[in-house]
């Protein structure tokens, strides 16, 4: 488990601990068995245990549920300033303290960086390589083609920009697919592509302003903050990726250059807030869960079926709230209703429905 008191003279958490009815009994220690990284949890039906290979009566008889839900988590490493090396290093050790979190209960989340980019290649410290070697997701959150960009940008300016933060992270050796942060008035599209990457994420509203006619909903939006909401706006929409038309980013084409990852929720701290409290609390967990049995009725199985959602860290949440969220999430894993992988994942699913589907 993480300690609070530890991490919280690293980066400042947000929100009180409360008594929490998602506190359930768990041993401090890992287990040895590379079968399962939690301590033991009892959820409320007593009917699950932590060993999958023996969590279900049928894998006796060799009959197994598929998943239905694949589930990650998009952290946005935005908004945090790194003045000095020490700067640099608090957020690191702030970031891995959050990735053995999520690696003790079998959490796969997927890094969005943006300002440690260059960070790490200042102090020589390269540190999404060893993240990603165990099995995290990586990708470039841009936060660039908003309304206060500079006069004259354009989608060439946009394109170059987003290709040089794509190319100065994969010289850190990791790989690079994928980027948030880009919806525009311009054609984000159209550089999202031309900087060659397979697919975006964190699509909001907003993003529609780059259509001709601009539609009705997002004309007076001016600025992403105003029209934030994630796209499309029915939860069953979100649930499944699409290959981008080119040349009209809300319709599928097969011939398309891009696929999106749809977000399926608002950001983690606002599930319950929705915005007025930026702090993670139990009341959050309880909406993630309301929203993940809801998109669990939803799934079709003629499709690949996603559900994350967005953490932007800056804002660092209490790692004792993150825990009681994560051992929530446990006996769904452990019924084989949902399974934790990296964003990265996702589209490699989506690509392998593509190739079987035609």
């Amino acid at each position: 488990m993480l300690n609070r008191a530890l991490f919280c003279t690293l980066m400042a958490c947000t929100g009180d601990v409360k008594e929490s009815s998602h506190d359930t009994e768990t041993t401090t220690e890992t287990t040895t068995d590379e079968t399962t990284n939690t301590g033991e949890t009892t959820p409320a039906d007593d009917t699950t245990t932590t060993d999958e290979t023996t969590n279900a009566d049928d894998t006796a008889t060799g009959e197994t549920e598929p998943v239905l839900l694949l589930i990650g988590l998009m952290v946005h490493l935005e908004g945090h300033r790194v003045d000095s090396e020490s700067d640099h290093d608090d957020y690191r050790e702030a970031i891995v303290a959050y990735a053995d979190l999520f690696d003790a209960h079998g959490a796969v989340p997927t890094w969005e960086v943006r300002e440690p980019i260059d960070s790490c290649l200042t102090y020589k410290d390269p540190y999404f390589r060893p993240l990603e070697a165990r099995g995290h997701g990586i990708g470039v959150h841009a936060d660039l083609g908003g309304p206060d960009m500079p006069e004259g940008y354009d989608v060439p300016l946009f394109t170059d920009d987003l290709a040089g933060m794509k190319s100065r992270l994969e010289s850190q050796e990791v790989s690079v697919r994928h980027v948030s942060g880009v919806c525009s008035e311009l054609d984000w599209t159209a550089a999202v592509a031309g900087a060659g990457y397979s697919f975006v994420t964190g699509v909001v509203d907003y993003c529609l302003k780059s259509l001709a006619p601009v539609p009705e909903e997002v004309a007076d939006c001016v600025d992403p903050a105003d029209c934030h909401d994630p796209y499309p706006a029915e939860l069953a929409d979100r649930l499944h990726p699409w290959r981008m038309d080119d040349d009209n980013w809300i319709d599928s084409a097969a011939d398309g250059s891009v696929v999106i990852l749809p977000e399926s929720t608002t950001s983690l701290p606002k599930l319950a807030s929705g915005g007025d409290d930026l702090s993670f609390t139990d009341e959050d967990i309880d909406e993630y869960l309301v929203q993940l049995e809801a998109a669990l009725a939803l799934v079709d199985p003629e499709q690949v079926n996603v559900f994350f959602q967005l953490w932007s860290f800056g804002l660092a949440l209490d790692p004792e709230v993150m825990e009681r969220w994560l051992i929530a999430i446990e006996p769904y894993v452990a019924s084989g209703q949902v399974r934790w992988v990296s964003l990265p994942e996702m589209y490699d699913a989506f690509i392998d429905w593509e190739a079987a589907a035609r």
